[in-house]
């Protein structure tokens, strides 16, 4: 389109040049410029897409995905993964350990690609480079040079190697909230309101997630009433997003009420059984947590089971 747009121009600048020859005569001389008609000036060329912000920060998501392709078909199903791929086969509006998202997603990926492990474990990869490319966009609305984002998008990769390695509910929670971060940025920035329609989306499907979005919601609550966010209070928009989170999460919470709120119990016990454990701190287990479930020690995790086999 480009290259047909440029021809078309240099062919009427040069049958205008005509017109004018033969109307006076002679060609125009030197001292008077022949102006062109705003038809035929040349447009500057549009902004192109491989010089954009965005082409390093799909890099860095694309590395990402192809490691854990790399890296992920091995050692084969956690037995977390062996739960939720019972509960795929017997969707439900929820469940005793997780909202019903994550096992949605597995059931997905068991009608695309069957009982494979890097296609069952297909989408808590994709979501993740999403919040690492997210994780750029987010550093570029705050004001950051290209650099400044091309950094935060790498120090987003260490959590989704080791976040997104499985497919558990961790993945799906934390693109959630990174969603909810980024729309409540692009909010402040603009002032539009209308992004709370997007706020309430993130929220209501981090709720479907994973229960601790209910946290985020609360900081957004409180931001709101502290700050001068507070205007958005007289905009319906704020409504409209609060009843479209209310609506998506109010499913689970009538299974909830019909199983008189088994999950609380579930999350009972988990506190109790992670209290007694006192062989290591609380901040130390969280960061071997998230070490144990990067794709190189998955290698330690297999040679382990398979000794205890044996």
């Amino acid at each position: 389109m480009i290259l047909c747009g440029s021809i078309s121009a240099i062919l009427s600048f040069h049958i205008h040049r005509a017109e004018l020859f033969l109307s006076i005569g002679t060609p125009q001389s030197d001292s008077r410029a022949v102006t062109l008609p705003s038809a035929t000036r040349f447009a500057a060329p549009p902004h192109s897409f491989w010089r954009g912000d965005l082409v390093p920060l799909f890099a860095i998501a694309l590395s990402a995905l192809l490691l854990h392709f790399l890296t992920g078909n091995r050692y084969g199903f956690n037995r977390d993964e062996l739960s939720l791929l019972d509960d795929a086969r017997h969707l439900s509006w929820g469940y005793v350990a997780y909202p019903p998202v994550t096992p949605l997603f597995a059931r997905l990926s068991l009608l695309l690609f069957g009982t494979s492990l890097p296609g069952f474990r297909f989408f808590s990869w994709l979501v993740q480079v999403i919040a690492v490319v997210l994780t750029g966009l987010m550093a570029r609305e705050l004001g950051g040079s290209r650099r400044a984002q091309i950094f935060a998008a790498l120090a987003a990769v260490p959590f989704c190697l080791g976040g997104g390695a499985l497919m558990t509910y961790i993945s799906f929670d934390y693109l959630c909230w990174v969603l909810a971060a980024y729309f409540v940025i692009r909010l402040l920035k603009s002032g539009d309101p209308r992004w709370w329609l997007a706020i309430g989306v993130a929220l209501g499907l981090g709720m479907l997630s994973k229960y601790t979005m209910g946290f985020f919601t609360l900081g957004i609550v409180g931001a709101v009433l502290l700050t001068d966010a507070r205007r958005f209070l007289r905009s319906k928009w704020l409504w409209l997003g609060v009843a479209i989170s209310i609506l998506l999460v109010l499913p689970n919470l009538l299974w909830q009420a019909r199983h008189h709120f088994v999950s609380l119990d579930f999350l009972r016990f988990i506190h109790e059984r992670d209290v007694r454990v006192e062989a290591i701190g609380s901040k130390e287990r969280q960061v071997l947590l998230m070490l144990d479930q990067t794709p190189w020690s998955l290698r330690r995790s297999a040679e382990v089971q398979r000794r205890t086999l044996n």
